[in-house]
């Protein structure tokens, strides 16, 4: 079984990496998050979140998964 982390939004879309960790995959949307912010003055936000990708399927973050996501920030 293969699994990586990316971060997905029905907007921005995929960033296009594919995460070792959880945690990676979380500084990358904070990133995204703070430059959107950044670059339109606050008037704006990314709606990116991180995901599981196991053999090639997305799924959400279990609630442990999503913990362990945002105490590595």
């Amino acid at each position: 079984m293969k699994i990586h982390y990316t971060c997905v939004g029905l907007v921005r879309n995929d960033c296009g990496i594919k995460h070792r960790s959880i945690g990676a995959a979380a500084r990358c949307c904070h990133k995204d998050h703070a430059g959107i912010q950044k670059s339109h003055g606050g008037s704006s936000y990314s709606d990116r979140s991180p995901v599981v990708v196991e053999d090639g399927i997305r799924r959400a973050l279990t609630e442990e998964e999503d913990d362990e996501a945002y105490t590595t920030l």
